[in-house]
């Protein structure tokens, strides 16, 4: 089990599936879910602006990739409104990520803590919920939670209260699958 925190772009991670996240009302969209948009070569704006899709709470949509990024797919999931999106809103979608990452059979991806861009947000805790949820839902199979591999997206000045958290938590898996 690999779980870390790291500072890089969408554009540079091998990993199988990159889950972006975003805001109803977030217009652009920033951060790395703006990044990936734009090697999507905005797919995921063209969508919005196509009333598609509109980022409720949950709502996913999965984008196989080509030659732009190193991950294999993208999974979209929206947040609802960023005036709503609170402790209860994070850790459900914390649940929706972990929920649909299992069900894909996914061993590597990565995820940019959703909901980062709003001011005031505990990246610490956000890290924390995070890691719960996903060592939860893997947990049900061994060998899924033996070989995943969890990079968790943060920004530079988010490092100090996230590598710890990342750290803790894979230590602590670590040891469970050591029993």
């Amino acid at each position: 089990m690999r779980l870390r925190a790291v500072n890089t772009d969408v554009v540079k991670l091998d990993v199988e599936t990159l889950v972006i996240t975003f805001f109803e009302d977030e217009r652009p969209l920033k951060g790395q879910a703006g990044l990936a948009d734009w090697r999507l070569c905005g797919a995921v704006s063209q969508l919005i602006i196509d009333r598609r899709i509109d980022g409720y709470v949950g709502e996913k949509i999965l984008f196989p990739m080509s030659h732009r990024m190193k991950c294999d797919k993208i999974l979209a999931i929206g947040l609802g409104p960023s005036s709503a999106f609170g402790d209860e809103a994070y850790s459900r979608i914390c649940r929706i990520v972990a929920d649909s990452m299992f069900k894909l059979r996914c061993l590597a991806f990565s995820i940019s803590l959703p909901g980062s861009i709003i001011e005031g947000f505990d990246s610490g805790a956000a890290t924390a919920r995070l890691c719960e949820e996903i060592g939860d839902r893997y947990r049900v199979d061994r060998k899924m939670f033996e070989d995943l591999n969890l990079v968790i997206l943060v920004d530079s000045h988010k490092l100090k209260d996230t590598v710890p958290i990342a750290t803790k938590y894979e230590l602590r898996f670590n040891e469970e699958l050591r029993i």
